[in-house]
């Protein structure tokens, strides 16, 4: 279960953000730096994170959030479809150490993925 929700303030995301944190009670922060979807600011938003939390959940938009997702591992994550959820797991002991590592294992799955 995520700690927290960090949203782009792009429409979709964030609607589907709100959606997700009401469902789960998550706290939701809804972050400009996620628009336009940049690897570098991506860094410094995750990068930003206290050590307190241990799962972070990402709301973002494509390009950016399927090239991140491949980038650290979820190779079939390249071309996410809308509503697509990837949850990586890291072995880094802080949260800027992240985009310079690879997932040690991760789930991806899309609401109109065949079944295997």
């Amino acid at each position: 279960m995520p700690d927290v929700l960090i949203s782009s303030y792009a429409l979709r995301a964030e609607t589907t953000a709100k959606s997700v944190a009401s469902a789960l009670d998550l706290p939701l922060r809804v972050e400009k730096r996620l628009y336009p979807f940049s690897r570098t600011e991506v860094a410094t938003v995750i990068g930003e994170q206290d050590a307190q939390v241990q799962h972070l959940m990402l709301v973002g938009h494509n390009p950016g959030i399927s090239y991140l997702a491949a980038s650290l591992g979820a190779e079939e994550a390249i071309e996410m479809p809308t509503a697509a959820v990837v949850s990586m797991q890291f072995e880094v002991d802080s949260w800027a150490a992240v985009l310079q590592s690879q997932a040690s294992s991760y789930w991806f799955d899309y609401p109109k993925k065949p079944a295997d």
